[in-house]
């Protein structure tokens, strides 16, 4: 929970010295000591009328400043510990800082950039750790260490390139430029932290006494880029007067009443009944390819029968360019395409444009059941190029529920959207794994925390549907993975369908809209309709009491059989003040404005 901070009131004080005079006293007579009383009391005037005259300049003016000057400017040792009494780890916050000979003359926002800088830091000596550590003997005669290691140096490298942009933008504008990108400041740094994490949580299965050097690294490393997101907020949420910097958690206080949004948005939240067509952050171009008003010009087609430019998906993907801002639209023709696809890092706004679902199908069978295989790399399709974009594809997974973790589709990117598209598949269908995702008229099927990850993810008119398990388990639409509660992440389901497949058994299987994967998990199902399928709960813990204390589970104008809200579990909300999700609404959860109409994908304001 957001902590507080004691409104201290602005002070104008003034101490008046009082002067004491000195001097023989003077007999006189009554008339004498009235005019002399008269006397004295005129003098007094006299004082009064110039001490006031003196007084009220001094008293007037430093309030007319008060409310134009910059706070006061606090440097060295005592800015440190102020700027890390906001963070959740403050010890190694200051010992992160202070190793910074830079930071003892640096402004708040300079603070922030040394903190950023040290996450970097960090990360890069995990990342040497673990570079080490692959090629140890432990880990090469072990298949299933190989995989994790090797997740590790990748989600490591990810959270740097993260890292290093937030430092090149914290240095680089002034604190009245900043304004604009706390957004995607955030959203970097909570992605940073989330792929750390994911290292983490793969190093947690080794446990080996020579990787106790790499985890231990690798938890500083997380406690370091936690620091750096806290001390982030809170420069955007307080400035830089640091006597007013208190930890700034995201949604702190969705228990009560909604924080405001950040003075960084580009508009005011409105809440109309009327759909607006487009989120900014789509191109205009891209916008009416995805409602089907402009018929694309393939960059590339892909065709299993060779009458494209590829006959596999990957080999267009590589040959799209490098960091580039332009749309690379790769066409895939109808067709099962049974093959692994990666698009990197490196290739940037690229979009994947298919003939329909069930018509062109991306499959795959990986699963953590094979020897040497990891979740992260079970992913049929994955994604960390930034701006990805997908319509009329069907993402599949066939590893079917006895293969555990098996995942049709993994988005580590920001501002991607994914439009009239199905994700087939039963244990972890969907990961929804970093940064700002958009999903629209989709069609998911799954079993166990079929839409997982710790993306800020909104889902709106899309269909969730349950499908038959192994006997005895039970089903879970959600399990969403924030793991530090500054980070603007969360999964929002808008507007949609939760139900279940027409073979799925009611009587023998119970399904519940979500669990905790992590300790600060935050789900909100608002406008949807539930079908009978949910249990009345509602909510499936994830291991016994963990998280129910941190987590936000709430739920809003829903309707149909399984929307009851009278029995479920004591710690979700039933939420009847519609003021508290409209901090989630996709205007201002996603920056949608910025990014969403220029790629095309359609999206509705929550009617509230």
């Amino acid at each position: 929970m957001q902590s507080k901070r004691d409104e201290v009131p602005l002070r104008d004080e003034f101490m008046a010295d009082q002067g004491k005079e000195t001097g023989s006293a003077e007999k006189v007579k009554p008339r004498s000591r009235y005019r002399g009383c008269c006397i004295i009391a005129i003098v007094l005037v006299a004082i009064l009328l110039v001490a006031v005259a003196v007084i009220i300049p001094t008293v007037v003016v430093p309030k007319l400043r008060d409310s134009t000057s910059q706070p006061p400017q606090i440097r060295g040792a005592r800015a440190i510990v102020l700027a890390c009494n906001a963070t959740r780890f403050p010890q190694t916050c200051n010992a992160s800082l202070t190793s910074n000979p830079s930071s003892l003359t640096s402004s708040p926002q300079g603070l922030a950039t040394v903190a950023v800088a040290a996450a970097a830091d960090a990360v890069s000596t995990s990342l040497t750790k673990a570079t080490a550590y692959s090629i140890d003997p432990e880990v090469v005669l072990d298949a299933s260490y190989v995989g994790l290691v090797d997740d590790c140096l990748n989600t490591l490298a990810l959270a740097h390139e993260q890292l290093a942009t937030s430092q090149a933008t914290l240095s680089s504008k002034t604190l009245e430029n900043l304004e604009p990108e706390y957004d995607t400041l955030k959203t970097s740094l909570s992605g940073a932290l989330t792929f750390t994490g994911t290292c983490s949580d793969g190093l947690k299965a080794i446990p080996t006494l020579k990787s106790t050097d790499l985890r231990q690294s690798v938890n500083l490393t997380f406690q370091v880029v936690s620091n750096a997101l806290a001390i982030t907020n809170t420069l955007a949420a307080e400035g830089e007067d640091l006597q007013n910097w208190v930890p700034t958690y995201f949604l702190a206080n969705l228990r009560g009443n909604p924080i405001p949004p950040s003075p960084s948005r580009r508009r005011m939240l409105e809440f109309t009944e009327q759909p607006q067509p487009f989120p900014n952050w789509l191109r205009a171009h891209d916008r009416r390819v995805l409602v089907g008003e402009l018929d694309p010009v393939p960059n590339v087609i892909v065709a299993r029968d060779g009458s494209g430019n590829y006959t596999t998906i990957q080999a267009a993907v590589d040959a799209a360019p490098v960091n580039s801002s332009a749309r690379y639209v790769i066409r895939i023709k109808a067709g099962v395409y049974d093959e692994i696809v990666r698009v990197s890092s490196l290739r940037k706004h690229v979009m994947f444009l298919g003939d329909g679902i069930n018509q062109t199908i991306i499959t795959g069978n990986r699963s953590v059941s094979m020897p040497g295989m990891t979740t992260f790399k079970s992913a049929t399709v994955g994604v960390a190029g930034e701006g990805f974009m997908a319509k009329g594809i069907t993402f599949q997974n066939t590893a079917g529920a006895e293969g555990q973790q098996a995942v049709a589709l993994r988005v580590s990117a920001d501002r991607c959207a994914v439009y009239q598209c199905s994700l087939d598949g039963f244990q972890d269908t969907l990961w929804a794994h970093a940064f700002r995702h958009f999903y629209k008229d989709c069609t998911i099927y799954g079993t166990v925390d079929f839409v997982f990850g710790n993306a800020a993810a909104v889902f709106q008119s899309c269909t969730l549907l349950a499908r038959t398990n192994l006997p005895g388990k039970q089903n879970v639409f959600t399990a969403q993975g924030r793991t530090d509660p500054g980070q603007c992440t969360g999964l929002v389901i808008q507007n949609c369908t939760l139900g279940a497949t027409p073979d799925m058994n009611l009587t023998s299987q119970l399904t519940y809209l979500g669990r905790p994967w992590k300790q600060f998990s935050l789900t909100v199902i608002l406008q949807s309709y539930i079908s009978n399928i949910v249990d009345p709960s509602g909510w499936l813990p994830f291991n016994g009491d963990f998280a129910l204390n941190t987590l936000f589970y709430g739920e809003f104008g829903n309707t149909g059989p399984g929307a009851n809200t009278q029995a479920r579990v004591n710690w979700s909300t039933a939420i009847t003040d519609s003021d508290l999700v409209k901090p989630l609404e996709i205007e201002d959860f996603l920056d949608a404005e910025s990014w969403l109409p220029s790629a095309g994908v359609p999206y509705s304001e929550y009617s509230l």
